[in-house]
């Protein structure tokens, strides 16, 4: 690597500025032209390398209807069984052969006793309802845990399904029975690759940069001739770009408060104008990050203590 790369250009140096911009912004392993691969096979073949390509990766469907209605078959076939076992008991208990009573209250209380005693038929069939109830629950435990984990599997940005959809309906893409593409909600599919949770502001920017079709953030890859005029986004560029506009619109809402603030005169306009750019830093970060409360409340907390110290000093 090149150490003369990452040094800075001179102020009147125009073409080094858009290099050096160039060699910060773009990744190392970006090629201008890598050519393209063999075709894939239309179907599942194809869509599968699509999703392996993006960072989002694999987008499935939840299932969630259909997941709510065999996990509520499973509770109503429990409580059947349920019902059943508890018949069982009372009909035991309420036989009149005291023999046969006192043997029903040492098999409900000894396991080995019951296992003992399946040449008894309705010990058998107790055993066999209780077999049955233990295979089922858990199954049903087990059914019940994968669903939490994939209703917190996070769903996909627009601009990823927006693409999805666009992909899987060129011909040969992909053709998926039930519902069409385009009438199954967001929320309704999830991914498995994304890394972590993407801000407001992110997606802002994100979605801004895909729709205006400039070339300078485009990445090239080796895809197939019929994938022509598909184009991937770098997280690394789009990081960046994030990184920097939080940071001028943090400035510019602090040294504005503060440009104001030297302004203005008079107490209650000096308070209105505090409000206002603390009600502002806060939408910011409350509206376009991933801030969580607590961390909201202290961000705006210190933003307004810098302004109110200010305030104080040029007073």
């Amino acid at each position: 690597m090149d150490p003369e790369a990452n040094k800075s250009p001179g102020v009147s140096d125009i073409k080094g500025w858009s290099t050096w911009f160039k060699h910060v912004f773009r990744s190392p392993e970006t090629a201008e032209d890598l050519g393209p691969v063999d075709e894939y096979a239309p179907g599942f073949a194809k869509i599968a390398a699509f999703m392996s390509m993006d960072r989002e990766g694999g987008m499935y469907r939840r299932f969630r209807e259909l997941s709510a209605k065999s996990l509520l078959y499973m509770q109503s076939e429990l409580a059947s069984l349920e019902a059943d076992l508890l018949r069982m008991d009372r009909n035991e208990m309420k036989s009149e052969d005291v023999r046969e009573r006192m043997d029903n209250e040492q098999v409900a209380m000894s396991w080995d006793m019951l296992n003992n005693s399946q040449h008894n038929e309705r010990h058998k069939r107790r055993m066999e309802l209780i077999i049955r109830l233990r295979n089922l629950i858990k199954a049903y435990h087990k059914a019940l845990c994968l669903d939490q984990q994939v209703a917190v599997l996070p769903s996909p940005t627009s601009s990823y399904l927006k693409t999805f959809h666009t992909f899987a309906g060129n011909p040969g893409g992909i053709a998926i029975q039930g519902t069409p593409l385009d009438k199954i909600p967001q929320d309704e599919y999830l991914v498995t690759y994304k890394a972590s949770e993407v801000d407001r502001l992110t997606e802002v920017i994100e979605n801004a940069i895909i729709d205006s079709g400039i070339s300078f953030f485009e990445e090239k890859r080796r895809v197939p001739a019929s994938w022509n005029g598909m184009y991937f986004y770098q997280d690394r560029i789009i990081e960046r770009i994030v990184a920097v506009i939080a940071v001028l619109l943090a400035a510019v809402l602090l040294v504005g408060g503060i440009a104001t603030l030297d302004y203005v005169e008079g107490k209650g306009a000096r308070l209105g104008v505090l409000a206002a750019f603390t009600v502002a830093f806060a939408a910011f970060v409350g509206l376009l990050t991933t801030a969580r409360r607590a961390e909201l409340f202290a961000a705006t907390a210190e933003f307004a203590a810098v302004l109110v110290v200010y305030v104080g000093s040029s007073t």
